[in-house]
């Protein structure tokens, strides 16, 4: 008899691709998550839930490396990285109404003027209104 000589493949994973040590993991996240900021929770491989702050502007294909959370280095010296790659999702029509607060928000001014300020406070008021504002319907 001869040695026994074994074949390794790796597998696809469903969250998961391997670049060498480092994971790739591609993060869909909505559009206003992207220019607002979120936190991604990312199921590892060992089962851990691991909490991704993302307090940036991010675009789509843009990436965010957490050291330290690949697979273990061949050498046994620490781990590879994690590389979250961002996909942004767009909305696919917006209102009118939408697109008229979406502007005005990104023009809004740093220094508001006296007028300017009491039209954001109500607004404010408007959408984090508890019982009755436009942003209860949503989850956070």
């Amino acid at each position: 008899p001869g040695p026994v000589i074994y074949t390794l493949t790796t597998g696809k994973h469903h969250t998961f691709q391997r670049k060498g040590c480092d994971l790739v993991y591609t993060a869909r996240i909505p559009l206003i998550k992207a220019l607002t900021g979120t936190t991604l929770s990312i199921k590892q491989l060992d089962d851990r839930i691991l909490s991704v702050p993302v307090s940036d502007i991010v675009c789509s294909g843009s990436t965010k490396v957490v050291v330290g959370e690949g697979l273990p280095l061949s050498d046994g010296s620490g781990k590879g990285d994690l590389i979250v790659v961002f996909d942004l999702l767009f909305p696919s029509t917006l209102s009118e109404d939408q697109k008229m607060i979406l502007n005005a928000a990104i023009y809004l001014p740093h220094t508001l003027s006296k007028e300017q300020y009491s039209a954001v406070k109500a607004f404010r008021k408007s959408f984090t209104d508890t019982l009755k504002g436009w942003a209860t319907g949503f989850k956070r």
